[in-house]
């Protein structure tokens, strides 16, 4: 038979609402205490029963998170980790690529009829963030400037891989990635050359596809090469551009960094692997996702009048990790 919280209440000489507490990971009760009600009901086989516990809170425990697309690696890894945050935290996490859905509106409104407590997301945009917020629905956001939310510091971190190329003694740069409205990380591009006098090389508006693949950058690379572009150096939106990048690079017979350098962008953990390792620019996703959730917990005990007063969004700085794409290989 699987314990109840009254069993295992009555087991330990405690009361239920110790046991409630404790098996939601509240530091009102000690560790010790704690432990004890989570060893014993682990080895009972404890389920909570969510409906019973939503009907009487209000509460389903439950977050959604809203990504643009599961297979950019980026957004795949940030959602890994969200999910491990919650379920630190006795939530559980509802993950729903945006892309799917076709506006952001409509992705909230299919995780509001699971009638999840809160909201995190990477796609949705400050309109479409500010109508979750006036509707009283708990949201963070990740990469923006207004309200709660995480803002990663993309400008400044394409600044410093556009820095660094220019400070090995290249001039003939491109931006490999969109070049919409808004685009943080293209303007930090344009940051860079601009601090020496430079202006964006026209090459730079070579049409990408679906940036979260590497095809993508292989493609977009091979235009550039097939048209002739004189340059030696590249600063990529993403690590998946940029290893597809290299691949075309690569074929065309061109060396990496010898003809030209390359960076990316996120530092995946497969840009230390590759044969020639990728110089990218470093987000902390771990810290990224730890904040996202933090920050909406703050949210959720707050109430719905902790919106209006949230403090402004935490940044998170990138900070650059070189390698041999653009600094080559190291004498042994």
């Amino acid at each position: 038979m699987k314990l109840t919280q009254k069993k295992i209440a009555e087991l330990l000489g405690c009361s239920v609402a110790t046991v409630s507490l404790a098996l939601s990971h509240s530091e009102r009760i000690s560790p010790q205490t704690r432990k004890k009600v989570l060893d014993l009901a682990e080895l009972g086989q404890y389920r909570p029963d969510l409906q019973a516990r939503s009907l009487s809170t209000g509460r389903s425990k439950t977050i959604g998170l809203i990504v643009g697309s599961l297979r950019s690696p980026f957004h795949g890894l940030l959602a890994t980790n969200v999910q491990a945050c919650l379920r630190d935290r006795g939530y559980m996490g509802i993950t729903i690529p945006a892309e799917i859905y076709g506006r952001g509106s409509d992705a909230v409104e299919a995780l509001l009829s699971h009638q999840v407590d809160g909201i995190l997301s990477v796609t949705l945009s400050d309109e479409e963030a500010r109508r979750v917020r006036d509707a009283g629905i708990p949201l963070v956001v990740y990469g923006s400037v207004q309200g709660p939310g995480v803002f990663l510091d993309e400008r400044a971190g394409a600044c410093l891989a556009t820095e660094h190329l220019l400070g090995l003694g290249r001039r003939r740069l491109v931006y490999l990635g969109h070049r919409g409205p808004g685009d943080a990380r293209f303007e930090g591009f344009r940051d860079g050359l601009a601090s020496v006098g430079l202006a964006v090389h026209p090459s730079s508006g070579v049409a990408v596809g679906d940036a979260s693949l590497a095809a993508s950058g292989a493609a977009a690379m091979g235009e550039l090469l097939s048209a002739g572009a004189a340059i030696d150096g590249v600063v990529c939106r993403n690590d998946a551009l940029a290893i597809g990048a290299m691949r075309a690079l690569a074929e065309a017979g061109r060396s990496v960094p010898g003809d030209v350098a390359v960076v990316g962008f996120d530092d995946l953990e497969i840009c230390a692997s590759l044969p020639v390792s990728l110089t990218s620019v470093r987000v902390d996703v771990p810290r990224i996702a730890e904040d996202l959730v933090a920050a909406l917990m703050d949210l959720l005990q707050e109430g719905p009048q902790g919106v209006a007063e949230f403090p402004a969004p935490r940044v998170s700085t990138p900070v650059l990790m070189v390698r041999e794409s653009t600094v080559g290989r190291s004498p042994r």
